[in-house]
């Protein structure tokens, strides 16, 4: 299982904190993101603008995620 944090908007469309997807083999960003789209489809449409960290890093659509890492996903921000 992979774990994912939600933030701000993102944990309101689906009412929780966290998200848990079955995962056992390394994927990118990019193949993460779509199978969060497909699990949940209120969040498809925030996905392409949102800002995803591996381990606390910022990730680019082909960063590999793994099994065991901190994923979490924040929507844009706005602002002033």
């Amino acid at each position: 299982m992979l774990s994912i944090k939600l933030f701000a908007t993102l944990r309101d469309r689906v009412g929780a904190r966290t998200l848990s997807l079955p995962f056992s083999e390394t994927v990118q960003v990019e193949t993460l993101l779509e199978r969060i789209a497909s699990t949940y489809p209120m969040l498809a449409d925030a996905l392409p603008s949102c800002v995803v960290a591996v381990n606390r890093q910022f990730a680019n659509p082909d960063t590999p995620v793994q099994v065991g890492d901190e994923v979490a996903l924040f929507p844009p921000v706005s602002g002033g």
